[in-house]
């Protein structure tokens, strides 16, 4: 039981962080489109 909670546990917080990077990836590309895109 308390196997199933842990793994319950670790899967959670790796797709926490996998959520919070993807974000972060997004947001700085987004910089990257807005500042050097295809504005002059």
């Amino acid at each position: 039981m308390t196997k199933i909670f842990y793994l319950l546990l670790l899967y959670a917080s790796l797709l926490l962080n996998f959520s919070l990077c993807y974000s972060q990836i997004l947001l700085s590309l987004e910089a990257l489109n807005t500042s050097g895109g295809d504005s002059p």
